[in-house]
C-alpha cells in the first residue's frame, strides 16, 4: 500500500524569515530545510510510477510527496543511476569498493587485485585474460589459494619471532608474488 500523501505546508519562522517548512501529509507532519528536496508523485507511465525530486520551498498545495515506505517501480539500474547522481556518500562510497579498469569495466577492488597479481606471476596454465572460463578459475583460485598460505605460515613464524611485541600486519599489493 502506498502512503502517499497531499502535502500542505507551512513556513516556520526563526527569528524573523521562514527557514523551514513543515509539509503535512496524511498522518505525518516533516519538518525539512527550504533547501531541502522532496520526492513528488508525477503520474503513472506504462514503466510505473513516475517521481520527480523538487524543492521543498516549491511544493504546491496538493503535490503528492512521497514518505517512508512508498513504493515506486524502479529497477536496480535506475536506483543505482540516481543514487550516483544525487548522493555523495554512495558515490564515495562506490568508488572506495570498485574500480573500473581500461576497457570501462567496474569491478570489486579485490577482483582486480587478484586479476592483477595472477597476471604478475602466474604459473604455467593459467592465462589471467581467460579467468571466464571454469578451468581457468579453478587454476586460479588453487594457486591463489596455495600462495595465501604460503604468505600467512610465513606471517606466523615472524609474529612466533616476535613474540610479546605489537604487530600490525599489512600487504601491498606487490608484494603477493614474494
Amino acid at each position: 500500500m502506498q502512503t502517499m500523501g497531499k502535502g500542505n505546508k507551512k513556513a516556520v519562522r526563526n527569528a524573523g524569515a521562514a527557514t523551514h517548512v513543515l509539509v503535512t501529509t496524511h498522518g505525518h507532519e516533516n519538518l525539512f530545510r527550504k533547501d531541502d528536496r522532496a520526492y513528488v508523485h508525477a503520474g503513472e507511465s506504462p514503466e510505473g510510477t513516475v517521481v520527480v525530486k523538487k524543492y521543498v520551498a516549491d511544493l504546491a498545495p496538493g503535490d503528492m510527496v512521497l514518505q517512508h515506505g512508498t513504493a515506486a517501480k524502479a529497477s536496480l539500474d535506475e536506483i543505482d543511476r540516481a543514487l550516483r547522481e544525487d548522493d555523495l556518500l554512495y558515490r564515495h562510497s562506490i568508488d572506495q569498493l570498485f574500480v573500473t579498469d581500461a576497457n570501462g569495466v567496474e569491478r570489486p577492488r579485490l577482483q582486480q587485485f587478484l586479476f592483477d597479481a595472477l597476471a604478475k606471476k602466474s604459473p604455467k596454465g593459467i592465462d589471467a585474460s581467460k579467468l571466464d572460463q571454469t578451468h581457468q578459475r579453478r587454476l586460479a583460485a588453487a594457486y591463489l589459494s596455495e600462495r595465501l598460505s604460503r604468505i600467512q605460515v610465513r606471517f606466523a613464524s615472524k609474529l612466533a619471532a616476535h613474540d610479546g611485541e605489537k604487530h600490525k600486519a599489512s600487504r601491498s599489493p606487490d608484494t603477493i608474488g614474494d
